[in-house]
């Protein structure tokens, strides 16, 4: 699922008001899509327009992001809260 439409569906169920869930939620719809060659619309377009990305740095890449990103964004959440 692409990470819009899942952060639609995520946020209608969470209770009015509860910004902490929110925030991970949100955190995690848009960490998502690094691991995902499908879950991104930008990464759709780049494979669509013929944009050479080879697969292996892809994955390296979106690794070290998807881990670097995580941890940044849940210290930030857990200095906010």
């Amino acid at each position: 699922m692409n990470n819009l439409p899942a952060y639609l569906a995520g946020e209608s169920v969470l209770p009015t008001g509860d910004g902490t869930r929110l925030l991970a939620l949100l955190i995690g719809t848009n960490i998502g899509p690094l691991a995902a060659r499908w879950a991104s619309l930008a990464t759709l377009l780049w494979f669509s327009a013929g944009v050479p990305v080879p697969v292996t740095r892809f994955v390296v890449t979106s690794a070290l992001l998807a881990v670097t990103g995580t941890l940044a964004a849940v210290g930030a959440l857990l200095l906010v809260s």
